[in-house]
């Protein structure tokens, strides 16, 4: 019954990611798969090349996005009552993390759906020791505009880089914050993994410490689970990370979080990394693609400046006027099987509670916005989701 679920599961990822697996060169993996080096070894090779990439010294890989933040913001060491600035409209989960260890201080976006300096400007207190500066959707944020609003207002820069690896205006998302984090699912062909990136030395020290402390918590139970979890990648590579089968062997949720890469999971993100140039440069032609397909009539895009460069993992589309409920579009389209992860809606109406009303172009966005993958896409599809996304506008 697993391997008959993992086929299929299998088969649906493979139709939304065709095109990033067809980008993987098999024979390519399999000789990095199969180097003379121990895992340990393959992840600092990793590591190096990631923070080559990006421009800063250190680069930690996590098993995901949400473990590198969390690991990030217990290393900042600042105050216990200390407020964190953060958009509202966001996935639900990073303010919750933020406030297991601070206080979140939550602010309106703007029309790029990143954070609205002006907004959170007025929010800025004594307490406010630190912004979570978040690249929704791929959506680079000005760098000079963003240190210059952290050197005035003394504020820790976090950069939240999940959806933007390879964008950029000014400098690199990712490298110019204290720290910055990703999650490799949504920019490459793997199924799992998060990195944090620093230029801080006695920072990266301590996040040494903590994942040497994780390892040897957590280790013993990887090593015995290292052989299947292989056996199911190097069989089901489309199907994203295991997680079913290992919930079966009583691997818990937050060891799987912190745990899950393996041999094969580090040996494909290498490998993906030599082909990141030409993953970024498909995603920005297919998102400009799609834009110019649909037009600025009945749709409204994010600006751009010049010789700025946006990696949407997902294109943020505003319908000016949907003829049903974004929801519904949003369920439509992924029924149809393109990508429409990320959707906000609900994440932040749970996160602004009762006070709506202080988000006003986040309820906006809530109402009209519907985020769609191009990734996994060649141009022939592209032109079939245009015609689609205008068969929802009136």
């Amino acid at each position: 019954m697993l391997i008959y679920f993992m086929k299929l599961l299998d088969s649906a990822y493979r139709k939304r990611k065709s095109y990033f697996y067809k980008m993987i060169n098999g024979k390519a993996l399999e000789k990095e798969l199969e180097k003379d080096e121990t895992t340990e070894e393959k992840e600092k090779k990793f590591e190096k090349k990631f923070a080559k990439f990006m421009g800063v010294k250190h680069a930690s890989l996590f098993g995901s996005g949400n473990h590198a933040l969390i690991t990030g913001l217990e290393m900042s060491k600042l105050e216990k009552e200390s407020d964190i600035l953060i958009q509202a409209f966001t996935c639900k989960q990073v303010p919750r993390i933020i406030s297991t260890i601070y206080n979140s201080q939550l602010a309106d976006i703007d029309e790029s759906y990143n954070i609205d300096l002006s907004k959170a400007q007025v929010l800025t207190g004594k307490k406010t020791k630190a912004i979570q500066a978040i690249y929704s959707y791929g959506k680079a944020i000005n760098s000079k505009k963003i240190q210059e609003f952290c050197k005035k207002n003394e504020l820790i820069l976090i950069e939240d880089c999940a959806h933007s690896l390879g964008a950029k205006n000014g400098k690199k998302a990712g490298s110019i914050g204290e720290f910055s984090i990703f999650s490799l699912r949504k920019n490459l062909p793997v199924g799992s993994g998060g990195v944090l990136c620093t230029s801080n030395n006695e920072f990266y020290d301590e996040i040494l410490r903590e994942k040497e402390d994780s390892s040897r918590k957590f280790g013993i139970k990887k090593k015995l689970l290292e052989k299947p979890i292989v056996f199911f990648r190097k069989n089901f590579p489309h199907a994203g990370a295991p997680y079913v089968f290992l919930s079966k062997l009583g691997y818990g949720k937050e060891e799987m979080n912190k745990e899950l890469l393996d041999r094969f999971e580090i040996s494909l993100a290498t490998h993906s990394l030599t082909i990141l140039p030409e993953i970024i440069n498909k995603t920005v032609a297919n998102s400009k693609l799609l834009m110019d397909e649909l037009g600025t009539e009945k749709f409204i895009f994010p600006r751009e400046e010049k010789k700025e460069i946006n990696v949407y993992t997902r294109v943020p589309i505003f319908f000016k006027r949907p003829n049903k409920a974004v929801e519904k579009i949003w369920w439509k389209l992924q029924q149809e099987g393109f990508e429409t992860g990320l959707f906000y809606k609900t994440d932040f109406e749970i996160t602004a509670g009762g006070k709506k009303e202080n988000f006003l172009f986040s309820v906006k966005a809530a109402e009209h916005m519907v985020p769609v993958g191009v990734q996994g896409l060649d141009e022939k599809q592209i032109i079939e989701l245009a015609e689609r996304i205008k068969s929802f506008s009136k």
